[in-house]
């Protein structure tokens, strides 16, 4: 289970760089794979709350305490590149917009 939701997380996690990347490399529509890509970002995160908590219910305090400084850095990063390609793709848009 706890292997399943790892590979879920990474494939969620980079589709939700890929989303963003292309919302930023699009001319038109860019603005319906912004929230895809939120959307993909914020599964991401909730299935690294569910991996803490499978870790929890398994008492495997161990595991718990290597992980919790790579989930938090990995969370991290998810969380500010996302925002940072969606963010860019919606200036960009707004820009071409007003031209």
């Amino acid at each position: 289970m706890i292997s399943f939701i790892l590979w879920l997380a990474l494939g969620l996690g980079l589709l939700s760089w890929g989303l963003g990347a292309a919302a930023l490399g699009m001319r038109a529509h860019r603005v319906h794979l912004c929230p895809a890509s939120l959307t993909c970002c914020s599964v991401t995160l909730w299935l690294a709350v569910v991996y803490v908590w499978c870790l929890t219910a398994a008492g495997d305090s161990s595991a718990l305490e290597d992980t919790m400084g790579g989930l938090r850095l990995a969370a991290t990063t998810l969380l500010v590149v996302t925002l940072l390609l969606n963010g860019a793709a919606l200036l960009r848009g707004s820009r071409k917009e007003r031209s």
